[in-house]
């Protein structure tokens, strides 16, 4: 079939305005610094608060697990042999992603650590699996960001073309988090529990899940009420519609509706149900998926500028402590003594410059 000659320079210049219109804004904000330092922190966090030597496959399971793509991950590299080191070497990658050093240079070994943590650890509580999703889509992200702390105000790159490559990876990770949640509404709709509205009841008193016992005398009153107990119900249904429907329907209000109503959702999950890791997790993703792409978040430029501040005056005093050293130490404030001083060549005579004869 021929092309024709005419509808070529036009598709080609509705193409080139149509990226043009699309690397206008900069993604590479602080919000999606934030996330990745939130979903850093709780995977450290795991790690820290959990002893090595039961939270890792072990050595004799590890012939199991380190087999095809998972042979790749931080355990079977190093060896489950050596647990404490494992969970050293994730937690110090861990560290830099968190403090928000050079994403450009840490985004890959982030997403490592999260896919050893999702595929090699012994129990995982399902904000890992999102996690290693995440960090994944996000490396197109970091790698064309030029920054040195990923807490800084967005620069235009100097190529349209990365703004183009950070946009399509966030634009897979919309999908996926779209995926999750509209999955996660849809699949409860065929449970019993869920259709009556009395499943949070039952999850909440749930022997291992369930909620804490220093909250249960506020808690309980609500799940015996049977209308409070269908709105909690239901309500988290219609949340996780609302967050998997943001992804077609954009108004700023009900995006921002949906982020708050999630964020209560999944803090409520970290703590009543003992979650932390992955309510944090799923936050940091509910960020970058809700939060207008381009917008910076202002607390960052105050913590930028005390650092700073406090480098310039760090910086400052060992340079007056190395002039002070300088100045009371004997062998260079003491003058020479006279037979070690060089001696001062006699200047020569000046030599009369030769003028050209005609």
């Amino acid at each position: 079939m021929q092309v024709t000659p005419s509808l070529t320079p036009r598709f080609v210049t509705q193409l080139g305005a149509w990226a043009e219109g699309h690397s206008t804004v900069a993604p590479w904000t602080n919000v999606y610094g934030l996330a990745r330092t939130m979903m850093a922190l709780a995977t450290a966090t795991t790690l820290l608060t959990n002893p090595s030597d039961v939270l890792w496959v072990t050595r004799a399971q590890a012939a199991g697990t380190c087999v095809g793509i998972r042979g790749a991950t931080l355990g079977c590299v190093v060896g489950f042999q050596h647990p404490g080191l494992v969970t050293a070497i994730a937690v110090a990658i861990l560290t830099s992603v968190i403090i928000g050093w050079r994403p450009r240079y840490t985004c890959v070994p982030h997403a490592w650590v999260a896919f050893s943590v999702a595929n090699t650890l012994v129990t995982v509580e399902g904000g890992e699996q999102v996690a290693q999703l995440v960090t994944l889509f996000l490396i197109p992200v970091a790698l064309t960001d030029a920054r040195r702390w990923h807490w800084g105000r967005p620069a235009r790159a100097a190529c349209p073309l990365a703004t183009l490559i950070a946009r399509f990876g966030l634009t897979l990770m919309a999908f996926q988090i779209c995926g999750i949640y509209f999955q996660a509404c849809v699949s409860k709709l065929g449970v019993a529990d869920w259709a009556n509205g009395t499943a949070i009841y039952y999850w909440l008193n749930e022997p291992y899940f369930g909620m804490p016992s220093w909250i249960r005398p506020v808690v309980t009153p609500l799940l015996l009420n049977s209308y409070t107990l269908a709105a909690l119900t239901y309500g988290s249904l219609l949340v996780e519609f609302g967050i998997a429907v943001s992804l077609v329907y954009r108004p700023p209000i009900f995006r921002r509706a949906v982020l708050w109503s999630g964020m209560v959702l999944h803090i409520s999950i970290g703590l009543l149900m003992g979650l932390p890791s992955f309510a944090f997790i799923m936050a940091a993703a509910l960020l970058i998926y809700l939060e207008p792409l381009g917008r910076h978040l202002g607390f960052s430029d105050t913590v930028i500028r005390v650092a700073e501040s406090t480098r310039g005056r760090l910086r400052s005093a060992r340079l007056r402590s190395a002039t002070s050293a300088r100045s009371e130490s004997p062998a260079l404030a003491a003058p020479l003594p006279s037979d070690l001083l060089p001696d001062v060549p006699t200047p020569l005579p000046d030599v009369p410059t030769l003028q050209p004869t005609s």
